[in-house]
C-alpha cells in the first residue's frame, strides 16, 4: 500500500497498530519478521520502537531494553534507518514491511530502500506500506503516484486534511495555517518540497511576478542559458533567463531525469535556434563531457587548458569572460559562496523576476 497523507493524519500510528493486531490475534505470523524503515537518524528508529512499547504499558506489559528492536508475540518487529540497510537483506520470513516518512529520504536512499523492500515480495509475499507526507517534485511518491493503476504494484491512497476536516483539524485551524508557504505540500499533497534557509518567504513572493510572459520572445533580447549536468539517479537542470525591464527574468526552468549526454546537446541546440544567439552559456566546469561538445557546437575551442587559462587571465585583468567565449566552465566548488551571495543580493533587491508557474521549491 501507498499512503500519501497530510501532516498530522495519524497514519503510521494506524499502521503500528496494525502490526500489532497481526502480531498478537493469533500465532500464525510468530517466528516472522516484521520491518519499519525510518530517515537516516537512528533516533527515529528507536522513536517508532517505543510508540510500540506504549501501547502495551497501560496494561502493565514491558519489554526488555533494547532500543529498536521488539519481540511481540513471537513476532521480531525491528526498525531500520534508511541509510544502513544491510542488515535488512539477509531477513528471512518477512511478514510486513512499513516505511515512514519515505519522500523524505535522500535521492540515493529512496532507489535503494525500494529496491530492498521490494525483493522480498518474491520472498516471503509481506504487507508492504509506504506512508509520507509529500516532498520534492520527482522523488519517490511522485515516481510511484505517476505509475498506472494496472501495472503499479501498491494500492494507493491518499489521505488529505479534507478527510479530517472537524475531527483532527477544525475549520479555523484549517484557514489560519492556509497562509503558510508549506500549507500546498503538508495539507494539500502537492510536491513542493521543504522551505530554504536563505530566502525569506517574504523576499521569493516579492520575485514572483505575472507581469511578463517567458512564453513571448524579444528580439534582441540578452538571453542566458545556465546547465547544472548530472546523471544516473540526479537530476540535469536547465535555467534560462533574459536581461529585460532592468531584471533578470527567467523564462524556462526543468529538469531532466536520466538525462542522455547528446539529448542535453540537442536542447540547448534548440533554444539557441528559439532565442537566437545565446549569450552566456554556463556549465559545471567538472562536466567536459558537456561543455566540450556545446563549445565545439558554437564553434570555440575545446582545449581544457587554453579553456582555463583564458578564464585565469579574464578573472585576473577583471574582463568579464563572456567577452572571449559563450560556453563558460564555472568551478562552482570555488565559487559557491559567492555565487550564493550575488544570487541573494539579486533576490532581496528584486532583480530577479519569476514567473507563478515557473515557481517550484
Amino acid at each position: 500500500m501507498w499512503i500519501k497523507k497530510s501532516t498530522g493524519i495519524g497514519a503510521t500510528e494506524f499502521l503500528i497498530r496494525i502490526m500489532v493486531w497481526l502480531a498478537t490475534r493469533d500465532n500464525q505470523l510468530s517466528g516472522t519478521n516484521m520491518c519499519v524503515v525510518t530517515g537516516a537518524r537512528i533516533e527515529l528508529a528507536i522513536g517508532i520502537i517505543q510508540r510500540l512499547r506504549k501501547l502495551f504499558e497501560p496494561h502493565g506489559i514491558f519489554f526488555d531494553s533494547k532500543q529498536t528492536t521488539v519481540n511481540i508475540n513471537g513476532v521480531n518487529i525491528t526498525a531500520y534507518p534508511s541509510d544502513h540497510l544491510d542488515a535488512m537483506l539477509s531477513l528471512t520470513d518477512v511478514s510486513f514491511i512499513l516505511s515512514d516518512e519515505s519522500d523524505f529520504y535522500s535521492k540515493s536512499e529512496q532507489q535503494n530502500v525500494r529496491d530492498v523492500i521490494e525483493r522480498y515480495i518474491g520472498k516471503t509475499d509481506p504487507y508492504i506500506c509506504l506512508v509520507s507526507t509529500p516532498n520534492a517534485p520527482g522523488g519517490l511518491f511522485e515516481q510511484i503516484e505517476k505509475e498506472l493503476f494496472d501495472t503499479c504494484i501498491y494500492k494507493k491512497l491518499i489521505l488529505l486534511y479534507h478527510e479530517e476536516l472537524g475531527t483532527i483539524y477544525s475549520h479555523d485551524e484549517i484557514e489560519n495555517v492556509k497562509h503558510s508557504l508549506s500549507f500546498p505540500r503538508e495539507y494539500l499533497g502537492q510536491y513542493i518540497g521543504l522551505q530554504g534557509n536563505v530566502f525569506t518567504p517574504r523576499s521569493i513572493e516579492k520575485i514572483t511576478v505575472s507581469d511578463y510572459d517567458p512564453d513571448t520572445i524579444i528580439p534582441g533580447c540578452i538571453v542566458s542559458v545556465s546547465l547544472d549536468p548530472a546523471f544516473g539517479s540526479s537530476h540535469f537542470g536547465v535555467v534560462v533567463t533574459r536581461f529585460a525591464n532592468n531584471r533578470i527574468e527567467v523564462l524556462e526552468a526543468d529538469e531532466y531525469e536520466r538525462a542522455d549526454i547528446q539529448d542535453m546537446i540537442d536542447i540547448v541546440f534548440q533554444l539557441k535556434q528559439k532565442y537566437g544567439n545565446l549569450s552566456v552559456i554556463s556549465v559545471d566546469a567538472s562536466m567536459p563531457v558537456v561543455w566540450q561538445p556545446l563549445k565545439r557546437l558554437f564553434n570555440e575551442l575545446a582545449n581544457d587548458k587554453y579553456v582555463f587559462d583564458r578564464i585565469r587571465y579574464c578573472e585576473t585583468h577583471n574582463i568579464p569572460i563572456s567577452r572571449t567565449m559563450r560556453v563558460i566552465p564555472i568551478t562552482f566548488s570555488n565559487h559557491h559562496a559567492k555565487l550564493l551571495q550575488h544570487l541573494k543580493m539579486l533576490v532581496d533587491g528584486r532583480y530577479l523576476a519569476v514567473h507563478p508557474k515557473l515557481l517550484n521549491s
